[in-house]
């Protein structure tokens, strides 16, 4: 659990009343008294949460998160702008339609319960309620932050590179967890709410809090051979190939007067030729390709996803007494490193079906690998859910089995060959596919 941001006796909810310029005017003008605070964070992932956890001692402590407060309802009918999250006419409006721009913060751990506080990452920025009277606003947040963001009138989208290390959430503020009347509920989260409230008055259950939804999918790998080897092999590295690493989450959308969170409205970049921010097109890595017979520059929008231990070192480094980790045998499978963690992919999308990649290595630096990658196909539609669309599904962990053998040529000191199979896998332990 994470507690509330300290401060709020200190407030003074006085409500500016001095003429507003609206064309010129400045975000420090409308800034109000009352601070932006959060009462908790709390995880619905289904397996526990792994670098990205909800624990401070993952990636909410590590990494940044980026925050939203858009404004979601009118307060003030008379006087307020349509609400437009993009293509206000005035500068008031662009203003407060969107409060908070994707500003990035972090959880600092508490001493006192394993838990933690949501601190602003950079101190120096005020954060406070606009005290103009026109919405009630509510948060978005998502984690990792991501500087590659795009707007419409209605929608907030965000586009996030995923190398296989990153697990991604996203949520929505939900309402206050204690009612005062209709009236001031209805001005919830605002300047207005928390005058209507009182200083005295104000608890951590009046504050925004957020239930975060958990997108990634996480796949585990046990790794043994399919016969015994005249040397010592261990695994070197494993991966997806020819994997998207960017993915699109549509992290909120104007609802009749509330902000919904639409996680599940994500894709991929597949084609250097989708949609994404101009700035992301920019800083992606570039390639030249031939299209219709003319020469392209392209951006490159898939990669390689590598398998990593938990503190991000390599599976294939050799342990604190000089010992390779992961030796393979016959006999028994072996859970190699951490988890690969990407966004749930949808049976019939084109990436479904993973191309995994196992790299074993011997005692004297050679390199080995299957000639072709092993084909990991997503799971089947459950014909008993009618809601399931089959494939890698948000908040579940698979463990993968994998055997490796066949033909391995010792006398090539560049390149052995060998045979990959998948003997199948479980999702939470239930379902079980075989090659």
């Amino acid at each position: 659990m994470f507690a509330a941001c300290s401060g709020s006796e200190e407030l003074v909810t006085q409500e500016n009343t001095d003429p507003i310029d609206e064309e010129n005017v400045t975000r420090e003008d409308l800034m109000g008294d009352v601070p932006i605070e959060f009462a908790s964070v709390e995880g619905t992932a289904t397996v526990e949460l792994t670098r990205g956890s909800a624990n401070v001692n993952g990636a909410f402590s590590s990494r940044q998160m980026g925050i939203y407060c858009i404004g979601a309802k009118k307060i003030n009918t008379t006087d307020a702008e349509d609400l437009k999250m993009a293509g206000s006419s005035t500068a008031l409006g662009k203003i407060l339609n969107v409060w908070l721009d994707n500003v990035s913060a972090h959880v600092q751990a508490t001493d006192y319960d394993g838990g933690g506080i949501i601190k602003w990452d950079n101190p120096n920025e005020k954060h406070y309620y606009p005290n103009k009277n026109w919405y009630a606003y509510q948060f978005a947040a998502y984690h990792p932050w991501s500087k590659y963001t795009y707007m419409t009138e209605n929608a907030v989208a965000v586009y996030i590179p995923i190398n296989g290390n990153l697990d991604v959430f996203t949520a929505i503020s939900e309402a206050p967890r204690t009612s005062v009347d209709d009236d001031t509920d209805a001005k919830a989260y605002s300047h207005q709410y928390y005058k209507a409230i009182g200083i005295n008055n104000i608890t951590v259950d009046h504050k925004p809090f957020y239930n975060f939804k958990y997108i990634t999918s996480r796949l585990k790998f046990k790794v043994k051979l399919n016969g015994d080897c005249e040397r010592e092999l261990h695994v070197d590295s494993i991966c997806f190939s020819d994997f998207p690493n960017i993915v699109k989450i549509g992290l909120a959308k104007h609802d009749n007067g509330n902000l919904i969170n639409r996680w599940y409205k994500y894709d991929f970049v597949t084609n250097y030729s989708d949609f994404m921010p101009p700035s992301l097109k920019a800083d992606l890595p570039h390639k030249t390709i031939t299209v219709e017979g003319k020469q392209v520059d392209a951006c490159v929008v898939n990669g390689h996803f590598w398998l990593r231990e938990a503190d991000d070192s390599s599976i294939g480094a050799k342990d604190a007494d000089g010992h390779y980790k992961y030796v393979l045998n016959s006999s028994d499978y072996i859970e190699v490193g951490d988890y690969i963690m990407m966004p749930p992919v949808y049976k019939i999308h084109s990436k479904s079906t993973i191309k995994l990649e196992v790299y074993l290595a011997d005692n004297y630096g050679n390199k080995y690998t299957t000639v072709e990658p092993i084909k990991l196909e997503a799971p089947e539609i459950d014909p008993n859910d009618p809601d399931d669309k089959g494939g890698w599904k948000a908040g579940k962990s698979y463990t993968v089995k994998v055997s490796l053998g066949g033909s391995i040529f010792f006398m090539d000191q560049t390149r052995g060959q060998m045979t990959g199979q998948l003997d199948g896998y479980t999702e939470d332990g239930e379902i079980e596919v075989h090659d």
